[in-house]
C-alpha cells in the first residue's frame, strides 16, 4: 500500500488498506493517521465510520462521536 501511495497519496484503496494492517499490528495512531488522510480525500458514509470506529476503539469518544454523525 505504500508504494501505491507514493506515486498516488490520495488512492482510497491503498489508504484504506494501509489502515487495515495499521489496525492488524496494533499501530493504532498510524492507523488513525490514514483513516483522516482517506475520509479528507474521499468523504463517503464507510470511510467516517472507519474513522469513528478508530476512534472508538482509542477511546476518543466525543471525535468518535461526531465522525458517526456525519
Amino acid at each position: 500500500y505504500e508504494s501505491v501511495l507514493r506515486s498516488s497519496p490520495s488512492n482510497e484503496i491503498a489508504l484504506r488498506g494501509l489502515a487495515i494492517c495499521e489496525q492488524f499490528f496494533f499501530r493504532h495512531e498510524k492507523a488513525l493517521e490514514a483513516l483522516q488522510r482517506l475520509v479528507r480525500h474521499h468523504k463517503n458514509y464507510q470511510n467516517y465510520k472507519s474513522l469513528a470506529d478508530q476512534l472508538y476503539s482509542m477511546s476518543y469518544l466525543e471525535d468518535a462521536v461526531e465522525a458517526y454523525m456525519r
